[in-house]
């Protein structure tokens, strides 16, 4: 027993000799309304600091209805950089009724990427004002299954508008 109190009391001080601003970070917010509009990690000094998503901060752009239409990545030097998913951007694009049409994930280079849940882009499609279909698609553009299992769901409601399909 007297080993293994020693082996961790070494390893907590191995820890904080090689990583010590991984266990003094904060998230600081900035808002317009209740939107985030920018979400950065600092460290104890309240300097800029790499969290562990793989970046600093990241900045969000909203439509002129509030609703994100993209969120960008950056380094502590304000260089755009990759998350640690691959991507440097995420889009949103809305329709006229400001209703989610296409999630995308780019690349710093400006090519699609695969972000968090394992596709590129998702689009969604409605009819008579409700979902109809959710699309998942690849990089190339082709259908793609996603983390949750699928590549294409389409929707359909009774006559409460409630999900049967």
């Amino acid at each position: 027993m007297k080993y293994a109190r020693t082996a961790a009391i070494f390893l907590t001080a191995v820890l904080l000799l090689v990583a010590p601003s991984a266990f003094s970070l904060e998230v600081v917010r900035e808002y317009q309304g209740t939107q985030i509009i920018r979400e950065a990690w600092v460290d104890e000094n309240g300097q800029p600091a790499t969290g562990s998503e793989g970046y600093s901060y990241y900045v969000v752009t909203l439509n002129k209805k509030g609703k994100p239409l993209r969120y960008d990545y950056y380094d502590t030097q304000g260089k755009s950089v990759h998350t640690k998913d691959g991507y440097a951007c995420m889009t949103n694009t809305y329709d006229n009724s400001n209703r989610l049409v296409e999630t995308a994930y780019w690349s710093l280079i400006g090519v699609n990427a695969v972000g968090p849940e394992g596709w590129a882009r998702r689009v969604h499609t409605y009819k008579n004002q409700k979902i109809a279909e959710t699309a998942h698609y690849d990089i190339y553009g082709g259908l793609t299954i996603g983390k949750d299992g699928w590549a294409r769901k389409t929707f359909a409601y009774d006559d409460r508008n409630r999900v049967i399909e």
